[in-house]
């Protein structure tokens, strides 16, 4: 690895491949913001992924446009902001969470943020979940103003977990992200 880079680099007779590197902050949650980002650049990463359910505010209170910039100073780009769960439970709860952390990543000059959906059995029928599945991320893609800044959902952290979710409802809720994206 790289440590200035942040790059990890694989060559071989036939190929060559590099991998980035972003440190999320679960890895040393009990860092405080500024050693977390010195954590990452000593590591040679190339970005952050700075959380909210750590029990504690995002950047430990730090307003997060300078948050933003003492990542900067760092060398590192804020790759994400952690996370709104469960964000399918759309109410207005929900969505001024999602508001909010959309106000804090476009201040702090992130890139994404995410999106943890609840999995579970207690959904109504497939087509009834695809539906408002597709509304919920229409009002989501209509938040981000004046930035760009991508929400990923990520069903890979799901409380419980995907398993829990039919491969058939992965795919129409994929068909439904994809369609919200290609807008």
């Amino acid at each position: 690895m790289d440590h200035e880079s942040g790059r990890l680099t694989h060559q071989s007779d036939a190929q060559s491949a590099t991998v980035d590197f972003a440190l999320n902050q679960k890895t040393a949650p009990k860092l405080g913001f500024a050693a977390f980002l010195d954590l990452a650049a000593e590591l040679g990463c190339v970005g952050v992924e700075p959380r909210n359910d750590l029990g504690r505010p995002f950047f430990d209170g730090i307003e997060p446009a300078r948050a933003g910039e003492m990542a900067r100073e760092r060398g590192l780009r804020f790759i994400g902001l952690s996370e709104v769960y469960p964000f399918n439970n759309w109410n207005e709860v929900r969505r001024a969470a999602v508001a909010r952390l959309i106000e804090a990543a476009q201040a702090a000059g992130a890139e994404t943020i995410s999106l943890i959906p609840r999995v579970d059995r207690r959904e109504g029928e497939s087509a009834e979940r695809a539906s408002t599945l597709s509304a919920l991320l229409a009002d989501i893609a209509a938040m981000p103003k004046g930035q760009a800044l991508s929400a990923w959902w990520n069903p890979s952290a799901s409380r419980p977990p995907l398993s829990n979710s039919s491969a058939r409802r992965r795919r129409r809720s994929k068909a439904s992200v994809l369609m919200i994206a290609s807008e």
